[in-house]
């Protein structure tokens, strides 16, 4: 008896949940008009970014950097280039504007010389070992500074 009761409470609780209308939740959801996203792709790629190959570079040889001639002869030109400048700044320092202009122009003049000469040397090291090597990266060091003295005399000696 107890389990026909049982039996028929539940078949009247199926019915009854039948007969209710269906709850629709009208509460906006953030973002649900804007389509699921993917993987990232490259630009006019199909392939994922993270699944696509990545370049691989051999270890470069010790002294790829100090035994090149080009970086050995622009070295030789900065150390012109950073007298130039401490004598550009000794002058600015003294008063002395017109041994502060020709000496600046002659640092900047030089600064930028060697940075055009070496840029090409930073990119072709770069394409064959990349920048995992600690003299390549500091060739980059190195030329960045270059460009921050040159920049700080541009600012002054005008261009």
């Amino acid at each position: 008896a107890g389990a026909l009761f049982f039996a028929r409470m539940i078949a009247q609780s199926n019915e009854e949940a039948a007969e209710q209308p269906e709850v629709i939740d009208n509460r906006r959801v953030p973002f649900a008009d804007l389509p699921r996203e993917g993987e990232p792709v490259k630009p006019g790629s199909t392939t994922p970014v993270e699944s696509a190959p990545k370049k691989t570079y051999p270890p470069a040889p010790r002294g790829v950097v100090d035994t090149n001639s080009t970086w050995l002869a622009a070295l030789k030109g900065a150390t012109e280039a950073e007298a130039l400048f401490q004598a550009a700044q000794a002058a600015k320092e003294a008063g002395d504007h017109t041994g502060f202009r020709e000496n600046g122009v002659a640092a900047k003049k030089r600064y930028t010389e060697i940075i055009d000469d070496t840029r090409q040397l930073e990119e072709e090291l770069l394409e064959q070992y990349g920048d995992g090597n600690a003299e390549i990266n500091a060739l980059i060091k190195k030329r960045n500074e270059w460009a921050d003295r040159r920049q700080i005399l541009s600012k002054t000696t005008g261009r």
